[in-house]
């Protein structure tokens, strides 16, 4: 990742100069904890903001507790990241997920 991260930062920022709305066409995944993530990578990309946020891998054995579930929740209602997902595999978890939690639609 580390290869992309200048030729990614150096597009958000063109975009910034080409657009009145604030450009953040980028996502970031992370595997537990949210708000540091979502930190760094903004910081790294010198954007305010990140379009999706993703919670990578939520298996059978995954923690998406009520804890990571309001700190993503608080990074969306901050402004910090515009949309929550998550990368499953569980199609029958993933459909309840999509009918009633925090996850965008």
């Amino acid at each position: 990742m580390k290869g992309l991260t200048p030729a990614l930062r150096d597009a958000l920022a063109r975009d910034a100069a080409a657009s009145s709305s604030p450009p953040a066409r980028c996502s970031v995944s992370s595997r537990g904890r949210c708000a540091r993530p979502s930190s760094t990578a903004r910081r790294t990309l010198g954007a305010d903001v990140i379009d999706v946020f993703q919670l990578f891998w939520l298996g059978k054995m995954s923690a998406f507790t009520r804890g990571v579930q309001a700190e993503m929740t608080a990074l969306r209602d901050e402004g910090k990241v515009r949309w929550l997902c998550v990368s499953i595999h569980d199609r029958p978890r993933a459909g309840r997920l999509a009918a009633d939690s925090i996850l965008e639609r």
